[in-house]
Protein backbone atom coordinates (compact mmCIF):
# COMPACT_ATOMS: atom_id res chain seq x y z
CA UNK A 1 0.00 0.00 0.00
CA UNK A 2 2.77 2.41 0.99
CA UNK A 3 4.71 1.53 -2.17
CA UNK A 4 1.64 2.24 -4.33
CA UNK A 5 1.10 5.62 -2.69
CA UNK A 6 4.75 6.52 -3.13
CA UNK A 7 4.62 5.52 -6.81
CA UNK A 8 1.43 7.52 -7.42
CA UNK A 9 2.90 10.54 -5.69
CA UNK A 10 6.09 10.33 -7.75
CA UNK A 11 4.22 9.94 -11.05
CA UNK A 12 1.89 12.86 -10.33
CA UNK A 13 4.73 15.03 -9.11
CA UNK A 14 6.66 14.36 -12.33
CA UNK A 15 3.51 15.05 -14.40
CA UNK A 16 3.10 18.39 -12.61
CA UNK A 17 6.77 19.19 -13.12
CA UNK A 18 6.47 18.52 -16.85
CA UNK A 19 3.63 21.07 -17.01
CA UNK A 20 5.23 23.73 -14.80
CA UNK A 21 8.86 23.55 -15.95
CA UNK A 22 8.39 24.96 -19.51
CA UNK A 23 6.12 27.69 -18.13
CA UNK A 24 8.70 28.74 -15.54
CA UNK A 25 11.52 28.70 -18.10
CA UNK A 26 9.45 30.76 -20.56
CA UNK A 27 8.53 33.34 -17.92
CA UNK A 28 12.14 33.53 -16.72
CA UNK A 29 13.53 34.11 -20.22
CA UNK A 30 10.85 36.68 -21.11
CA UNK A 31 11.42 38.51 -17.83
CA UNK A 32 15.17 38.52 -18.46
CA UNK A 33 14.77 39.87 -22.01
CA UNK A 34 12.20 42.44 -20.84
CA UNK A 35 14.61 43.64 -18.15
CA UNK A 36 17.43 44.08 -20.66
CA UNK A 37 15.27 45.99 -23.15
CA UNK A 38 13.63 48.11 -20.47
CA UNK A 39 16.98 49.05 -18.97
CA UNK A 40 18.26 50.60 -22.21
CA UNK A 41 15.91 53.60 -22.49
CA UNK A 42 14.29 53.73 -19.05
CA UNK A 43 16.89 56.15 -17.60
CA UNK A 44 16.34 58.56 -20.51
CA UNK A 45 12.55 58.43 -20.10
CA UNK A 46 12.82 59.02 -16.32
CA UNK A 47 15.00 62.07 -17.00
CA UNK A 48 11.98 63.64 -18.73
CA UNK A 49 10.28 63.79 -15.29
CA UNK A 50 6.90 62.65 -16.58
CA UNK A 51 6.07 61.10 -13.18
CA UNK A 52 5.01 57.84 -14.77
CA UNK A 53 4.91 54.57 -12.79
CA UNK A 54 8.04 52.42 -13.21
CA UNK A 55 6.10 49.69 -15.04
CA UNK A 56 4.80 52.19 -17.60
CA UNK A 57 8.31 53.59 -18.07
CA UNK A 58 9.65 50.09 -18.69
CA UNK A 59 6.86 49.33 -21.18
CA UNK A 60 7.49 52.58 -23.06
CA UNK A 61 11.21 51.78 -23.12
CA UNK A 62 10.59 48.31 -24.59
CA UNK A 63 8.18 49.67 -27.23
CA UNK A 64 10.53 52.51 -28.24
CA UNK A 65 13.52 50.16 -28.43
CA UNK A 66 11.54 47.68 -30.55
CA UNK A 67 10.55 50.48 -32.94
CA UNK A 68 14.16 51.69 -33.07
CA UNK A 69 15.44 48.18 -33.90
CA UNK A 70 12.79 47.87 -36.62
CA UNK A 71 13.75 51.23 -38.14
CA UNK A 72 17.42 50.22 -38.14
CA UNK A 73 16.38 47.03 -39.96
CA UNK A 74 14.48 49.09 -42.54
CA UNK A 75 17.49 51.37 -42.97
CA UNK A 76 19.79 48.38 -43.39
CA UNK A 77 17.76 47.18 -46.39
CA UNK A 78 18.08 50.53 -48.18
CA UNK A 79 21.03 51.59 -50.32
CA UNK A 80 21.82 54.65 -48.21
CA UNK A 81 21.55 52.58 -45.03
CA UNK A 82 23.89 49.91 -46.35
CA UNK A 83 26.47 52.56 -47.22
CA UNK A 84 26.22 54.12 -43.75
CA UNK A 85 26.55 50.71 -42.12
CA UNK A 86 29.58 49.84 -44.25
CA UNK A 87 31.24 53.12 -43.23
CA UNK A 88 30.50 52.39 -39.57
CA UNK A 89 31.87 48.86 -39.91
CA UNK A 90 35.00 50.17 -41.59
CA UNK A 91 35.62 52.47 -38.64
CA UNK A 92 34.96 49.75 -36.04
CA UNK A 93 37.13 47.16 -37.76
CA UNK A 94 40.12 49.50 -37.66
CA UNK A 95 40.07 49.83 -33.86
CA UNK A 96 42.35 47.15 -32.32
CA UNK A 97 40.23 45.82 -29.40
CA UNK A 98 36.84 46.80 -30.76
CA UNK A 99 37.56 44.99 -34.04
CA UNK A 100 37.81 41.56 -32.39
CA UNK A 101 34.67 42.02 -30.31
CA UNK A 102 32.64 43.42 -33.20
CA UNK A 103 33.67 40.76 -35.71
CA UNK A 104 32.91 37.96 -33.25
CA UNK A 105 29.49 39.39 -32.40
CA UNK A 106 28.73 39.93 -36.08
CA UNK A 107 29.62 36.33 -36.94
CA UNK A 108 27.31 35.02 -34.22
CA UNK A 109 24.47 37.31 -35.33
CA UNK A 110 24.83 36.21 -38.95
CA UNK A 111 24.86 32.55 -37.91
CA UNK A 112 21.52 32.88 -36.14
CA UNK A 113 20.05 35.28 -38.67
CA UNK A 114 16.79 34.33 -40.32
CA UNK A 115 18.49 35.03 -43.62
CA UNK A 116 21.34 32.59 -43.06
CA UNK A 117 21.21 29.57 -45.35
CA UNK A 118 20.27 26.29 -43.71
CA UNK A 119 22.01 26.70 -40.35
CA UNK A 120 20.26 24.79 -37.57
CA UNK A 121 17.47 23.69 -39.92
CA UNK A 122 18.71 20.13 -40.43
CA UNK A 123 18.73 17.65 -37.55
CA UNK A 124 21.26 14.86 -37.97
CA UNK A 125 22.77 11.89 -36.15
CA UNK A 126 26.55 11.60 -35.82
CA UNK A 127 28.88 9.18 -34.12
CA UNK A 128 30.20 11.25 -31.23
CA UNK A 129 32.25 11.34 -29.03
CA UNK A 130 33.53 7.97 -30.30
CA UNK A 131 32.49 5.29 -32.81
CA UNK A 132 29.51 3.33 -31.53
CA UNK A 133 28.05 6.29 -29.61
CA UNK A 134 25.51 8.51 -31.37
CA UNK A 135 24.50 12.11 -30.74
CA UNK A 136 21.85 14.47 -32.08
CA UNK A 137 23.25 17.49 -33.87
CA UNK A 138 22.43 20.37 -36.22
CA UNK A 139 24.18 21.12 -39.49
CA UNK A 140 25.53 24.67 -39.42
CA UNK A 141 27.49 24.76 -42.66
CA UNK A 142 29.55 22.98 -45.29
CA UNK A 143 33.26 22.95 -46.12
CA UNK A 144 34.27 21.86 -49.61
CA UNK A 145 37.86 20.93 -50.41
CA UNK A 146 39.32 19.77 -53.72
CA UNK A 147 38.63 16.11 -52.92
CA UNK A 148 36.05 15.98 -50.13
CA UNK A 149 32.96 17.63 -48.71
CA UNK A 150 32.68 18.15 -44.96
CA UNK A 151 29.80 19.27 -42.82
CA UNK A 152 29.99 21.39 -39.70
CA UNK A 153 27.73 19.93 -37.03
CA UNK A 154 26.84 21.53 -33.72
CA UNK A 155 26.28 18.83 -31.08
CA UNK A 156 24.36 20.37 -28.14
CA UNK A 157 24.60 19.20 -24.55
CA UNK A 158 21.56 17.99 -22.62
CA UNK A 159 19.55 19.28 -20.87
CA UNK A 160 21.13 22.64 -21.74
CA UNK A 161 21.29 22.84 -25.56
CA UNK A 162 22.74 26.36 -25.55
CA UNK A 163 26.21 24.87 -25.06
CA UNK A 164 27.84 22.06 -27.01
CA UNK A 165 30.61 21.11 -29.40
CA UNK A 166 31.40 21.84 -33.02
CA UNK A 167 32.52 18.77 -34.95
CA UNK A 168 33.56 18.63 -38.61
CA UNK A 169 32.81 15.35 -40.35
CA UNK A 170 32.89 13.92 -43.82
CA UNK A 171 29.48 14.23 -45.42
CA UNK A 172 28.94 10.46 -45.61
CA UNK A 173 29.38 10.21 -41.81
CA UNK A 174 26.46 12.56 -41.15
CA UNK A 175 23.07 10.82 -41.06
CA UNK A 176 20.06 12.90 -42.04
CA UNK A 177 16.87 12.55 -39.97
CA UNK A 178 13.23 13.55 -40.36
CA UNK A 179 13.26 15.11 -36.88
CA UNK A 180 12.37 18.80 -36.85
CA UNK A 181 14.69 21.19 -34.97
CA UNK A 182 11.87 21.87 -32.50
CA UNK A 183 11.47 18.17 -31.67
CA UNK A 184 15.24 17.80 -31.40
CA UNK A 185 15.38 20.63 -28.86
CA UNK A 186 12.57 18.99 -26.87
CA UNK A 187 14.56 15.75 -26.86
CA UNK A 188 17.66 17.51 -25.57
CA UNK A 189 15.91 19.61 -22.92
CA UNK A 190 14.04 16.57 -21.59
CA UNK A 191 17.23 14.47 -21.65
CA UNK A 192 15.53 11.99 -23.98
CA UNK A 193 12.28 11.48 -22.01
CA UNK A 194 10.40 13.27 -24.80
CA UNK A 195 11.82 11.83 -27.98
CA UNK A 196 10.69 11.01 -31.56
CA UNK A 197 11.94 7.43 -31.18
CA UNK A 198 10.64 6.12 -34.50
CA UNK A 199 12.27 8.86 -36.57
CA UNK A 200 15.60 8.54 -34.77
CA UNK A 201 15.46 4.74 -35.05
CA UNK A 202 14.84 5.03 -38.79
CA UNK A 203 17.89 7.30 -39.12
CA UNK A 204 19.98 4.86 -37.11
CA UNK A 205 18.93 2.05 -39.45
CA UNK A 206 20.17 4.06 -42.41
CA UNK A 207 23.53 4.37 -40.67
Amino acid sequence: MLTTLRTNFRNRFIAGLVVIFPVVVTVFILKYLFGIMAGVLSPLIRDLELNLPNFIVDMVSVVCLSILIYLIGVLATMLVGRKLISIGEMILTRLPVVRSIYNGAKDVAQTFSIRSSDAFKRTVIVEYPRPGMFAVGFVTGTIVSETQEYQKVFVPTAPNPTSGYLVILQKDLVVETDVSPEDAIKTLVSAGTVCPDEQIAAAMERK
